[in-house]
This record gives structure tokens, C-alpha cells and sequence, in this order.
């Protein structure tokens, strides 16, 4: 994930990079489960079997790996304390990482670039009681980065654990996706109705296709911001639910000058004051400057 006008490595202090399985046990078969009725997204405030992080590389993160890899440590152990914590690390790295985090956090031999398992694992989902993941074929961001072992990583983890792999066309990212948990999603345009993703591909044709894989009836689109960032503005910077029916909206800080952030944050105001989530609530939109935004999205 990026938020905006924050360095990665700035992002990653905000607890960026985590990617997070929902639900129990995993599935036994791994077979590719059929479109189901009962197929959902959970909502990140749910509870959920684990968390997922990756092992910052050198490829990546050149010179300043030592401090990235000791803001992961942090973390991992942090989270280690009130739940299971799976980390994901280069064979030659394993032994470096689970020396770093202790016996507490489970590190896995399975090769990654970088550390931002939020968009690279399968986003999980939830059928018939059970856990399955989507692989939506991670591509670096639209080929903006290496990802000769990142495109792996969805696949490598459902094989691993035996989580069944609901296989899609599309091209996103994890952090592309916004939902509250009740069949409601939102997502950027900039993100996903893009080229160097979906090539051809119209927003109808996506909008159906993520109906199917992750189980949501309504899909709110945001414009977005286009090749400004990694991401091209993953709707996790731009807006977050707190709740069925209520979305945190990004805010510029006082006094800023307009720029195409902004101009995003209100054509996202727009959008979520003339709509309604599935069950015809109208949907509350709460700005906040982007202080309190980074807090909360923490």
C-alpha cells in the first residue's frame, strides 16, 4: 500500500505491508472452488485465523534493508503476542528471520521480492464456512517493480496451507479492494480499469468479475489517481469503512492548496453522497485531515 505523498518506507510505519487470512480452519481440497452465493469478503475488522507478513529483500531495499527488516521485526512480534503471525522469507533469509523475531512467529521458506504481503497474498475469502483465496495474479503493480517471486506468492501460500485457489483473469492488488464486510466494495478506477493491469477490459467486465470472485453484490467506483504513485492510488489511501454504511474520507490538511489528491478525496465525496450500499442505506462519508486518517488507518 501507498498513502499519499509518503515514501514507502515512511508507509511501512503505518503498519503497511500486512496482509491478514480471515476465518477458521483452512479448506483440506484444493480444488478451485465454483462461484458460490455464499462466497464473502470479510471486513478487516473481523476476526480472522492469522497474520500474513513478508521478509523485506535487498533486492528491493538495497542499503536501507537493516532498518526495514527491524521495523518488520517490530512488528511481527508485536502482533505475535495476541495472535499467529506467518512470515514469508527467501530460503537463504529464513534463518536471519526467525533469529530476528523469535520462536513466536512462523517463517516460511517461500521466496518473496518485497515486504507488501497485503498485495501480493491471495485475498481471502470466506465460503460454505471455510477459507479460500483469490489469486489475482500480482504483476509487480502494473510492471512498475521486479516481481519474479512476488507473481508466486498467492499460489505458494494456498498450496502450502491446502486453501483452496479461486483462479480470476484479473490483475489487482489487495490493497486495491475496500469492504465492509456486508457486500459492499470499494475501489479505485486508477487501479484497476488500467492497462498496465486489465488491458481491454471495461469496468462492466471487471465489475462482474469481482461480484463472482469475492462474493460482494455492489462495486463503487472512485477515479482515483493515476501513475502517481506504486499503486496508481489504491482506494486504502483514499478511503477506509468503519462500518457498514459509514467510510473515513480522506481529507487534504488545512490551508493546503488543491492538488489531484484532493480533487480525488471529492470526487470520492461526490460519488458516496449520491449512492447506497446493497441494503439501500445511504452511505455516511466522515473526512478527516491526514493525521487522524494515518492513525485510524493504523
Amino acid at each position: 500500500m501507498a498513502v499519499m505523498r509518503l515514501s514507502r518506507r515512511t508507509a511501512l510505519r503505518t503498519l503497511a505491508g500486512i496482509g491478514m487470512a480471515v476465518g477458521g480452519t483452512a479448506c483440506a481440497s484444493a480444488a478451485t472452488p465454483q462461484p458460490a452465493a455464499d462466497r464473502r469478503l470479510a471486513a478487516e475488522w473481523e476476526k480472522h485465523a492469522r497474520t500474513f507478513m513478508s521478509w523485506p529483500t535487498t533486492t528491493i531495499w538495497a542499503d536501507e534493508v537493516g532498518g526495514v527488516r527491524s521495523d518488520i521485526t517490530g512488528l511481527a512480534r508485536a502482533i505475535a503476542g495476541y495472535e499467529a503471525v506467518t512470515l514469508l522469507a527467501r530460503p537463504e533469509d529464513v534463518a536471519g528471520a526467525q533469529q530476528a523475531c523469535g520462536g513466536d512467529v512462523e517463517v516460511v521458506p517461500i521466496p518473496v521480492d518485497d515486504l507488501w504481503a497485503r498485495d501480493t497474498l491471495p485475498v481471502f475469502v470466506e465460503e460454505s464456512g471455510e477459507v479460500a483465496g483469490v489469486d489475482f495474479n500480482f504483476n509487480g503493480w502494473g510492471n512498475k517493480q521486479s516481481h519474479a517471486d512476488d507473481s508466486g506468492v498467492a499460489r505458494a501460500v494456498l498450496d502450502k496451507y491446502g486453501i483452496p485457489r479461486v483462479q480470476t483473469t484479473l490483475v489487482a492488488e489487495g490493497g486495491a479492494f475496500e469492504t465492509d464486510g456486508a457486500g459492499t466494495l470499494l475501489v479505485t478506477e486508477s487501479s484497476i480499469v488500467n492497462d498496465n493491469r486489465n488491458r481491454g477490459m471495461s469496468r462492466q467486465q471487471i465489475e462482474d468479475e469481482l461480484k463472482r470472485v469475492l462474493g460482494v453484490r455492489k462495486v463503487i467506483w472512485f477515479a482515483g489517481v493515476r501513475g502517481k504513485d506504486i499503486t496508481d492510488a489504491h482506494v486504502d489511501c483514499l478511503a477506509r469503512f468503519v462500518a457498514p454504511g459509514i467510510v473515513l474520507l480522506d481529507k487534504a490538511f488545512p490551508d493546503s492548496p488543491p492538488d489531484i489528491w484532493s480533487r480525488a478525496a471529492d470526487q470520492a465525496r461526490t460519488v458516496l453522497a449520491a449512492t447506497t450500499d446493497p441494503r439501500t442505506a445511504t452511505l455516511s462519508s466522515v473526512s478527516v485531515s491526514k493525521p487522524l486518517l494515518l492513525t485510524v488507518m493504523v
